[in-house]
């Protein structure tokens, strides 16, 4: 039977995260929805120069305004070396700290100061390479839902940002609402955008269709509530969302069979009418 090593982490896991950071020797792997500056400086003071971060975290509007995560620390980890990125996923809430294959923290907590000293937060650290492995396939499978974020992607981001921030703060003393909700959509169309990449629907809905059906067979409503929890901004029924002239929204259902046909005139998906479910068959 294979001794498994893991250390559990309480209260205050900054010593173990430090340790973890002074171990990468090519590669940090970090998955947070929320990242302060703070935290990102701590990072990056504290790994190796010559090492790449991969930074996977969530764009929204609401955690943007809210300053939950600070695009001036997106803009650290992505730039902290030639071969750092940052990557935007759909409806991650994921904690995963990971030191190239060797170790991993899986945790309650987010890379804010917050998350690593005051909360009341739990967390294992994983040692056996073999599950660190494992760990890293799982985020790397979850991470093919995603796009890169460019540094100038960050910056046209970042002045829509403090624009509705200053609407905002104009708003309580003006009560110009309706300019603060121009803003604030802005900010939600912009991170919608960076979420799509710029591809049609039919792209996107195949990419998810694939992911959806790697944990089984799945009807076509099954298929349906997958996508659109997965993709809630771009699956409304009853509004319309143009993104870089791409129209997503009210006729998402007609993109998504769409997909659905391709991926089985392609031979990668197959319809059973017996059991009306759709099957995978692909390698997952």
């Amino acid at each position: 039977m294979r001794e498994v090593r893991l250390e559990l982490y309480a209260r205050g896991w900054r010593d173990a995260f430090a340790e973890l950071l002074g171990g990468v020797r090519k590669k940090l792997t970090v998955v947070s929805p929320y990242i302060r500056r703070k935290e990102a400086e701590f990072v990056a003071d504290n790994l190796r120069r010559g090492a790449d971060i991969a930074a996977l975290t969530r764009l929204e509007e609401s955690s943007l305004l809210g300053g939950s995560l600070e695009i001036s620390a997106l803009d650290i980890l992505g730039g902290f070396s030639e071969g750092s990125r940052v990557v935007n996923l759909p409806r991650l809430h994921a904690k995963i700290y990971v030191a190239d294959e060797s170790r991993a923290i899986i945790t309650s907590a987010n890379l804010t100061t917050s998350g690593i000293e005051h909360n009341y937060e739990y967390g294992v650290g994983v040692f056996d390479r073999a599950d660190v492995r494992r760990i890293c396939g799982h985020v790397a499978d979850y991470a093919e839902l995603g796009h890169l974020v460019a540094a100038a992607d960050l910056a046209q981001l970042s002045e829509k940002v403090e624009d509705a921030m200053q609407k905002q703060a104009a708003a309580k003393k003006r009560r110009k609402e309706e300019e603060l909700r121009a803003a604030v959509r802005a900010v939600d169309d912009e991170c919608w955008a960076l979420q799509t990449g710029g591809y049609a629907p039919m792209f996107l809905f195949k990419r998810a269709v694939r992911h959806l059906l790697k944990g089984g067979a799945l009807t076509t409503r099954g298929l349906q509530d997958g996508v659109r929890a997965l993709y809630p901004g771009l699956c409304a029924d009853n509004e319309e969302r143009v993104i870089n002239g791409r129209r997503f929204g009210k006729l998402w259902k007609h993109h998504l069979r769409n997909a659905q046909q391709g991926l089985k005139k392609s031979g990668e998906i197959s319809y059973d009418a017996a059991t009306q479910k759709w099957n995978p068959r692909f390698r997952g």
